[in-house]
């Protein structure tokens, strides 16, 4: 079973390969700030307790599964990182929000 955790770290991977495809100095600068925010929730998750029968869980680890899938594609076809930028926005917000769940149980 993949985990939050394996899969911001194969985004955070993907994001670096993007840095090195992005057409505009925009693009590279996003993707530097979304690497950031995706290390930020990287470091919370790894200190988090989470259960990974609790509902924001399960949906932090769909935002997260899909957004290390969306940026391996962004790879391939460099139109998609617009919409790369926005799935990493939400999956964030799906992150926190388990992260806080998970420090309200503690």
């Amino acid at each position: 079973m993949a985990t939050i955790r394996e899969n911001l770290v194969n985004a955070i991977n993907d994001l670096n390969k993007l840095l090195l495809i992005a057409e505009t100095d925009a693009q590279r600068a996003q993707i530097r700030i979304d690497r950031l925010a995706l290390y930020r929730q990287l470091e919370d998750v790894i200190f988090a307790e989470l259960n990974h029968q609790d509902e924001d869980v399960k949906a932090a680890l769909e935002e997260v599964e899909s957004l290390a899938g969306l940026a391996d594609e962004a790879k391939r076809d460099i139109q998609k990182i617009e919409k790369l930028f926005k799935k990493v926005a939400k999956a964030v917000k799906a992150i926190e929000k388990a992260v806080k769940a998970a420090g309200k149980v503690l």
